[in-house]
């Protein structure tokens, strides 16, 4: 496959988790781990998907994730924050799903791949 995938995380394990959870099915995401370095990645290569925690050390995420949208980026919130009113929160500044923190593994890479193909 060839889609454009980066994820966006501030904690570096999860990063790698959800990184090799993509490559065990054949997807290369890319990494960044704060909004400056996710634009920098952007300007490189405009991703097909966005996977963002809405916690980063340099911007709201929630803020972050609008932003993107205006821009045509379509983005998940895969996030730790599991609070009563995130996920809308979430799903009004336009992510196109919400992955609450800790992940299934099991099932996580197949969610991803199914928005995917939605971009197809």
């Amino acid at each position: 496959m060839g889609d454009a995938i980066l994820i966006v995380d501030r904690n570096e394990p999860c990063r790698r988790l959800l990184r090799y959870l993509l490559e065990a099915r054949g997807l290369h995401p890319s990494v960044a781990y704060d909004s400056k370095s996710a634009l920098a990645a952007i300007a490189e290569r405009t991703p097909d998907l966005v996977l963002l925690d809405l916690v980063l050390p340099d911007r709201d995420g929630v803020a972050f994730a609008r932003g993107l949208s205006e821009r045509g980026i379509r983005t998940i919130a895969v996030t730790g924050c599991a609070m009563i009113g995130d996920r809308v929160r979430a799903l009004e500044a336009g992510c196109v799903g919400y992955i609450a923190k800790p992940i299934d593994t099991r099932t996580f890479a197949h969610l991803v791949m199914c928005e995917l193909a939605k971009t197809s």
